[in-house]
């Protein structure tokens, strides 16, 4: 038996590369797979993988709200105190939501609230409080639907291994293991370097709340490698940091890929005749709103200086709350908030751009754009993890000077673009294909021996 538990995101590449995992797992094992649901608790698991698990849970009603707002000032205050004093009752949603509303935005914490929020966050760090960084936090109501359910399956099942599918949800996996199991651990980025990162760029109290973030990120990362067999990676370069700070444990990246059957372009079709440059992504993760408004900021007006001509589309999940978080938006920028499908806006594109300048793991939107024949012009942190050659497979440039002047190199030169898109879509084809990834991960799986779990110490 196999038991396997991922936590819904808000939808992004995450989600596609945890689809493909467990399209491999149950070709290996007898799958009985809980869902935590995520944010929202919504998003139902494919048909074709529900039939082929032994068991799925997952929220069957939409959450309930467990801390509604008191109505009067005294009971307002009461919770404020309660919160700030025992942050872990109620799975710290109340914690979250002060945290979230005072923390998570880009104001300093002015208000006595905030100041007492950042304060707590503070004295339970410094305490060593186990306190979940932000997604599970963010997951708690939905996970709160499920726990009950996953312990029972958990407590009474003849389970053989455990697969935590991403390390944000370990928090939660947790709960459930049962002792003396191995563990799979699925990581889909050294996430508290990504935290690193982002807490390096803000200022005031932000940075300091990303700091505390980034602190209780790695401590739940390093649990979740200690108690791990085998830690699967997206890049060699996260494998290689996984094992220098646990050395203990055995690591195997697998990359992540493109489905060439999905995304495709048709060979006949011409290319778009708009100057268009075009970013697809989640939204909701902070890197891509970075990344996003780094480009329009500082380097589409660059690029509307060479080229009046060019137009930028960015489209993707919470796409529109992007942009009211940019504000006005330059002449020639438009988006596209949550398409059903993403594919009409690569047909819509004629240079694919990648500003990020904070993240971790390997970039799925590269692998897409290359299969759907768009010429990529990224930073070096939005392409790494991948052995791209520069000006073979892409183009990369960091300050907004040479970005801008890479897309416009490429704006000028239909050669140039071609040349870009055969190589990149060879590339891509040659070895990026969930298919091959899948069936590489699951020979090296399959032939781990007893022997290969025995060196973790198992509660």
């Amino acid at each position: 038996m196999f038991a396997y538990q991922t936590p819904r995101s808000t939808g992004g590449g995450g989600d596609i590369r945890s689809y493909h995992l467990v399209r491999m797992a149950v070709e290996l094992f007898d799958v009985t797979l809980v869902i935590s649901g995520g944010i929202h608790g919504t998003g139902d698991l494919p048909a074709d993988l529900a039939a082929r698990c032994e068991q799925v849970i997952q929220p069957e009603a939409p959450l309930p709200n467990p801390c509604p707002t008191p109505a009067s000032r005294v009971g307002k205050w009461f919770r404020l105190l309660k919160t700030v004093f025992f942050p872990w009752k109620n799975d710290w949603i109340e914690f979250n939501d002060l945290a979230m509303h005072h923390l998570g935005g880009k104001l300093r914490p002015v208000s006595l609230p905030g100041r007492l929020a950042l304060l707590s966050y503070q004295l339970y760090s410094l305490l060593r409080v186990r306190i979940p960084p932000l997604q599970p936090r963010l997951c708690a109501r939905s996970w709160q639907c499920v726990r009950d359910r996953a312990l029972q399956a958990a407590s009474e099942g003849q389970f053989d291994v455990f697969w935590a599918e991403h390390t944000l949800g370990w928090h939660m996996a947790e709960d459930i293991i049962p002792p003396h199991i191995p563990v799979i651990c699925s990581s889909h980025n050294v996430e508290y370097l990504i935290t690193q990162r982002l807490a390096e760029k803000q200022g005031d109290s932000v940075s300091e709340y990303l700091r505390l973030e980034m602190l209780q990120m790695r401590r739940m990362e390093e649990r979740a490698w200690r108690r791990s067999a085998v830690v699967i990676q997206c890049s060699d370069e996260d494998s290689r940091l996984t094992h220098r700070i646990v050395p203990s444990c055995q690591t195997m990246t697998v990359p992540n890929g493109v489905d060439v059957g999905y995304f495709h372009a048709d060979p006949k079709a011409e290319e778009c005749t708009n100057s268009t440059l075009l970013l697809t992504a989640g939204f909701n993760y902070a890197p891509n709103r970075e990344g996003l408004t780094w480009f329009i900021r500082r380097i589409f007006p660059l690029i509307r200086s060479e080229f009046p001509e060019a137009e930028f589309l960015f489209s993707g999940s919470n796409a529109q709350a992007a942009a009211e978080e940019i504000g006005e938006l330059p002449d020639g920028v438009r988006w596209i908030s949550s398409p059903d499908d993403i594919r009409p806006s690569f047909r819509q594109g004629l240079v694919y751009v990648v500003p990020l300048l904070s993240g971790g793991g390997t970039r799925l939107k590269i692998f897409e754009a290359m299969a759907m024949s768009l010429p990529v012009v990224s930073t070096t942190i939005g392409a790494e993890g991948v052995p791209y050659e520069h000006d073979k497979h892409l183009l990369l440039a960091d300050s907004p000077d040479d970005f801008a002047t890479a897309v416009v190199q490429l704006l000028r030169s239909k050669d140039k673009r071609s040349q870009l898109r055969t190589a990149a879509k060879a590339f891509v084809e040659d070895g990026y294909t969930w298919e091959a990834i899948c069936q590489q991960a699951s020979d090296q799986l399959a032939v781990l021996s007893e022997a290969d779990f025995q060196h973790v110490k198992v509660p």
